[in-house]
C-alpha cells in the first residue's frame, strides 16, 4: 500500500509550552508528512501558530498547517476517544507524543497500529500520588472544573473538599491508572533515553525502543559555534516551570557572584506558561532577595532569533534540573559551542562528558570557573559536533524507519 493511502492521528495536550516535547511533535510531523502520510492532530486546544513560529521559527511550525484536522479532545472516556477514531475512519497510526503524561488509550490501540513517545512515564508517579496539578495539566477531567482553579501548591486532594467532589477525584485517579498502564504495556513505546528505559521497564516489564528527541543542531552549529563575540556569560534555557528547578542556577548565581566567578552573569531564559506565573513570581523575589538584579536577567518568552543570539554570546550553558530526562536545550547548547555543566544524574549523562557533571552547587561553581579559563576553540567544536546523532535528520530517519517496521512496509523510500 502506498503511503499516500495511510493516515495518522498524533495526539498531544497542548503545543503552547514550546518546549522540547513540542518541538517533537512538530518534527514527528515532518517526518509524516515527508514520507507522504496525510495525519490530523488531536489536543486540548487550537494550536498557537503565531507563538510555535516565534519559539521554533517557521522551518518547524508550519507544518502544524499540513494537518488536515484538529480534534479537540475534551475527555479521555471511551465513548470521546471512539468518535474521533471513527471521524478519522479508524487510524492506520496513532502517535501520542506525549506519552509521558497523557493516557489516551483505547481498546482499538496496539503494538501493531500505536506509538507512544515517552519523556519519561511521569504519569505513573503524578496519578499514585493524585497530584491535582496533574489533572490541571491534562485538562481532560470530566465534571472536574471545580478542580482546575484550586491552589495545587499542595498538589494531592485537599481534605477539606466535599465528599463528592473527593469522591470523584479518587475514582477519576483509578480511570487515569488503567489508562496508562494499558498505553504503557500495549503500544509500541519509544523511550528517549536509557535513563527513561530503563525506568519504564522497572514500572511496566515492557521493552520499550530508544529513539533520541530531534535537535536542530545544524541551525545552532551554522549560527554559533564560531561566535566571536563570547563573554564570561551563562546562560540557561528552559521552561520557566517548577519541574526545572530553575532555583538552583539562582542559588547558583549567588555562589558564583561572591567568587566573583562569570563577571557578565547569568541569563535564565524560556517560555513561561500562564499556569507557572506564580513560581515566576517566586523567582524574581528570589533574585531580589539575593541582590542578584545587576548578575542574572530573567527573560520569558524569547524569541527563536533572541535565543541565537544568547548561545553567540554565553560561553557556558548551566541546566538546573538534577535528573533530566534527556535535555534538549542541553544538546542545543552543545551544538552551539557552549560547555555544558550538568548534574551526574539524568539522561543527559548519556551525552555530555562526565568531566561536566557536578555533584553539588559548589562544585558546578568550580567547573564553571574552569571551563571559563581553559576551554579552546577545538574543544568547542568537539563538543559540537558530539550532537550530529541528534539531528532532526537522523530522527526522521529512524523514526521512519520503526514506523515502516510497524505498517509492514520496509520497502518505502
Amino acid at each position: 500500500m502506498s503511503t499516500c493511502l495511510l493516515k495518522a492521528n498524533i495526539i498531544y495536550t497542548d503545543l503552547s509550552p514550546c518546549g522540547g516535547a513540542e518541538r517533537l511533535t512538530l518534527v514527528t510531523m515532518h517526518a509524516l508528512y515527508q514520507k507522504g502520510l496525510k495525519f490530523d492532530f488531536t489536543t486540548y486546544t487550537q494550536p498557537d501558530i503565531k507563538k510555535l513560529e516565534n519559539a521554533y521559527g517557521n522551518k518547524i511550525a508550519s507544518v502544524i498547517k499540513k494537518a488536515e484536522k484538529i480534534n479537540i479532545l475534551n475527555s479521555l472516556d471511551e465513548p470521546v476517544i471512539e468518535r474521533i477514531i471513527e471521524k478519522g475512519n479508524y487510524y492506520d497510526i496513532t502517535i501520542n507524543t506525549h506519552g509521558d503524561t497523557l493516557p489516551f488509550y483505547h481498546h482499538s490501540l496496539s503494538k501493531n497500529n500505536a506509538v507512544t513517545y515517552c519523556h519519561f512515564p511521569s504519569a505513573k508517579f503524578h496519578i499514585n500520588s493524585e497530584n491535582l496539578e496533574y489533572l490541571r495539566d491534562i485538562r481532560v477531567g470530566k465534571g472536574l472544573t471545580e478542580v482546575y482553579d484550586m491552589d495545587h501548591s499542595k498538589n494531592k486532594i485537599d481534605p477539606n473538599l466535599n465528599l463528592e467532589t473527593r469522591r470523584k477525584l479518587n475514582k477519576y485517579f483509578e480511570f487515569l491508572s488503567v489508562k496508562y498502564d494499558s498505553l504503557m504495556k500495549n503500544t509500541l513505546v519509544l523511550a528517549n533515553s536509557d535513563y527513561t528505559r530503563r525506568t519504564i521497564e522497572r514500572l511496566f516489564n515492557s521493552h520499550p525502543k530508544i529513539l533520541y528527541p530531534p535537535v536542530d543542531v545544524e541551525t545552532f552549529r551554522e549560527a554559533a559555534l564560531k561566535s566571536t563575540q563570547r563573554e564570561d556569560m551563562i546562560v540557561i534555557i528552559s521552561r520557566i516551570a517548577p519541574d526545572k528547578e530553575i532555583e538552583n542556577a539562582i542559588e547558583l548565581a549567588r555562589i558564583m557572584r561572591d567568587r566573583g566567578i562569570a563577571k557578565k552573569g547569568m541569563v535564565i531564559a524560556g517560555i513561561l506558561h500562564h499556569y507557572d506565573d506564580h513560581y515566576h513570581q517566586q523567582l524574581k523575589k528570589m533574585i531580589a532577595d539575593y541582590d542578584l538584579s545587576d548578575y542574572v536577567s530573567l527573560q520569558t518568552n524569547i524569541s527563536f532569533s533572541k535565543l541565537i543570539q544568547l548561545m553567540q554570546l554565553a560561553k557556558v550553558y548551566f541546566h538546573p534540573r538534577i535528573d533530566e530526562h534527556f535535555g534538549i536545550s542541553i544538546a542545543e547548547a552543545m551544538a552551539s559551542g557552549l560547555v555544558p555543566i550538568v548534574s551526574d544524574v539524568g539522561g543527559h549523562t548519556e551525552f555530555v562528558p562526565s568531566k561536566y557533571h557536578f555533584h553539588t552547587l559548589d562544585h558546578a561553581a568550580e567547573l564553571i570557573a574552569l571551563a571559563f579559563k581553559a576551554t579552546t576553540d577545538s574543544e568547542r567544536l568537539a563538543i559540537s559536533n558530539s550532537t550530529s546523532k541528534f539531528s532532526n535528520a537522523n530522527y526522521v530517519k529512524s523514526f521512519q524507519r520503526i514506523l515502516s517496521e510497524l505498517l509492514n512496509h520496509k520497502d518505502i523510500n
